[in-house]
């Protein structure tokens, strides 16, 4: 799984969003709203068979990915 945070409209906090995306078929599994520990735990949780996840420097999902 392949995980980055965008937010929709460049320097606007407030548009926040999480996208999760299958490292297999690259095709796009969830885009969330928000870019929190709490909603990358949310997402996490429906695909529990992940192995890997790969993430840039955002340190949020790192915990939750079991990484730091």
């Amino acid at each position: 799984m392949i995980v980055d945070d965008i937010n929709l409209h460049k320097g606007e906090p407030s548009t926040a969003c999480s996208v999760f995306i299958d490292g297999e078929t690259h095709r796009v599994l969830v885009i969330a709203q928000g870019a929190s520990e709490a909603i990358a735990e949310k997402v996490m949780r429906e695909f529990p068979t992940v192995e890997m996840v790969s993430r840039d420097r955002g340190s949020s999902l790192g915990e939750t990915a079991g990484g730091g």
